[in-house]
């Protein structure tokens, strides 16, 4: 089952019903039960790292929801890649629909990303 949006009632209501209830990838943070995750906090961070050992410097983070706990950790990982060395970090964070790379777009700060 996926994690759908900021209520996850679809879940409540499967499990109530004695459905097994499992998630992939993405998990309510009150959720307490089977899924399978990536630890996306370590791997932005690593992500993050490896393209400063390359020479990158002016690293931009594309941020999905901020109510997504993925979005948070992904977040968190980026940023504590970019402290430990000493970079600014920048940041966009957008809601992944089209309105949202729109309002991105409107703000003039990805014209400035070069």
């Amino acid at each position: 089952m996926k994690a759908i949006g900021k209520k996850n009632s679809g879940y409540e209501l499967a499990r109530r019903s004695g459905c097994k209830v499992l998630f992939y990838d993405r998990c309510p943070a009150s959720f307490h039960g089977a899924s399978i995750l990536t630890d996306d906090r370590n791997s932005a961070f690593g992500l993050t790292r490896l393209l400063i050992q390359k020479g990158y410097r002016k690293i931009y983070h594309f941020g999905g929801p901020s109510f997504l706990n993925i979005s948070q950790e992904r977040k968190k990982g980026y940023e504590a890649a970019m402290h430990e060395a000493g970079l600014p970090s920048h940041i966009f964070n957008s809601d992944m629909t089209i309105a949202g790379d729109q309002k991105i777009r409107r703000s003039g700060s990805v014209s400035q990303l070069a």
